[in-house]
């Protein structure tokens, strides 16, 4: 098995650029609904759905990423 090294690392920091950028997105939209709205319980719950999805998010992208990207020889 072959990997591009450089092409690897390249999707990776992309991947987790726009993890972070989403997650961050996630906390200020849920911090400030939090404050403007009642049923915290629901919001915390919408929020960890929201969360855990993000999370399966980059584990997808890191499976298909590792389908195209390693070469069997």
């Amino acid at each position: 098995m072959q990997i591009i090294v450089g092409l690897w690392e390249n999707r990776h920091g992309r991947n987790f650029i726009i993890l972070g950028c989403v997650l961050f997105i996630t906390q200020a939209v849920f911090g400030y609904f939090i404050k403007k709205l009642d049923g915290v319980v629901v919001q915390v719950v919408i929020y960890m759905i929201v969360l855990f999805s993000e999370i399966a998010w980059v584990e997808f992208e890191h499976n298909m990423m590792k389908k195209k990207m390693i070469k069997k020889h």
